[in-house]
């Protein structure tokens, strides 16, 4: 494990697996093999922490091997290799996948994962020509695709703020991919720890203030 890995998820440092979702393989009408064998439903594990996600990959056009270890480079609103296809420069994920994410994973059993990930790509503008884009090419996973997709434009304005992309590397430190990831939020009795000891410091200045 690097020095500077976290037994919290998701941090910077911590060692990733990725894996293929166990739930697209058993459900026929989710298998990507439909519409070319190379996007989600993923399982990553963050095995310094042992949490998983299910999870989708938001380049078209980078790779990485199964059950391989790989390193959290990244955790934020900029995907590392930004939108379009063979691109290096970062762009901020969308509201729209995020909100469309974020409903995922409410209700994963509902969704199309194929159609999502289709979906996802064509928000992270990674089929860069939309003018020439078919969802029709993609037969009824197209259709369903193409639904998830304007409902997320439609709700992006309300996307929670918890939807982050996980950016990795692999052992050399190069980009590999990066996936959509819900970031842990503070449970309101920490909040409220939180607020305790920022009102105590407050306190305590003001005594120092007095003091001096």
């Amino acid at each position: 494990m690097p020095a500077w890995a976290s037994a919290v998820p998701w941090q910077v440092g911590n060692s990733v697996t990725i894996g293929l979702s166990n739930n697209i393989n058993s459900d026929p009408a989710n298998k990507w093999n439909d519409i070319g064998g190379y996007g989600g439903l993923f399982t990553v594990t963050d095995t310094t922490s042992g949490v998983s996600i299910q999870t989708f990959c938001l380049e078209l056009d980078e790779y990485v091997y199964l059950n391989t270890t790989y390193y959290v480079a990244d955790v934020d609103d900029d995907i590392a290799m930004g939108g379009g296809r063979n691109t290096d420069a970062g762009d901020q994920l969308s509201g729209a996948t995020k909100w469309l994410y974020s409903q995922f994973l409410q209700t994963p059993a509902n969704y199309n994962a194929a159609a999502v990930q289709l979906a996802v790509w064509v928000l992270e503008d990674e089929y860069a020509d939309k003018t020439n884009f078919s969802w029709s090419y993609w037969g009824s996973t197209g259709t369903q695709a193409l639904s998830y997709y304007n409902l997320a434009l439609a709700n992006a304005g309300s996307a929670p703020g918890n939807i982050l992309a996980l950016d990795l590397v692999d052992a050399q430190g190069r980009r590999v991919q990066s996936y959509l990831i819900a970031a842990p939020v503070p449970e309101p009795a920490t909040m409220l720890l939180l607020g305790t000891g920022l009102l105590g410091l407050a306190g305590l200045r003001r005594r120092l203030t007095v003091t001096v």
